[in-house]
């Protein structure tokens, strides 16, 4: 009984301490995709109006409508309330940024001048409101 035993449950404990291994190693990259630091001066308890905020992502989201809407968040998959389309959903979100970048927006709707990203990020389209967007890599 006992070698009928060792047979079966050796190789299937294997495989479990390989799933196991793996499905940390996921959720390992996961949460460190999710980490990434910027210069203090750009956290959005800091920046005055107009300045620049960074986020983790800048998202390009779906909307129910046909329509779309991109933000800046600290989520990788929604927009930050309110919602600016009464009954429109939005899914789907796509980051904008590379998983080593976090994304930041300068700047304000109506006339400037605006401070500018720092040169070793690289820009995105602007929103319809004014400033520019950007993306930059994260400090180590």
């Amino acid at each position: 009984m006992a070698k009928l035993l060792t047979r079966y449950a050796v190789p299937n404990i294997a495989a479990l301490v390989l799933l196991v291994a793996t499905c940390c190693a996921c959720s390992s990259k996961t949460s460190t995709q999710m980490q990434c630091a910027w210069p203090a001066e750009y956290s959005p308890v800091d920046a005055a109006a107009g300045q620049c905020r960074a986020s983790r992502a800048f998202l390009s989201c779906k909307g129910s409508d046909g329509g779309g809407m991109s933000c800046t968040s600290n989520s990788l998959t929604e927009c930050p309330e309110p919602n600016p389309m009464v009954g429109v959903t939005y899914s789907d979100c796509v980051n904008q940024c590379n998983p080593d970048e976090y994304a930041l927006a300068c700047g304000a709707p109506g006339p400037g001048p605006w401070p500018q990203p720092p040169a070793t990020c690289r820009s995105l389209s602007p929103g319809p409101g004014g400033g520019t967007i950007a993306c930059c890599p994260c400090d180590t």
